[in-house]
């Protein structure tokens, strides 16, 4: 065997411990605020108007030709 086996119940204990301890210390030291994280916002990218599928059109004309 390449990998030992995993310990499903200790990952998920480690993982917890450190989502409720370790982050805030870590950020405590990098003298960071939590708060202010949030998921990246799509809102400001470039829009375009939607004129239908090109790609799905010519595939369609091909096929019918």
């Amino acid at each position: 065997m390449l990998l030992p086996e995993i310990d499903k119940k200790a990952t998920i204990n480690n993982v917890r411990r450190f989502f409720e301890n370790e982050v805030d210390r870590i950020a405590r030291v990098a003298q960071e605020d939590l708060s202010g994280l949030k998921s990246p916002m799509m809102s400001d990218m470039p829009k375009s108007a939607s004129n239908g599928n090109h790609v799905d059109e010519r595939l369609t004309k091909q096929l019918q030709a």
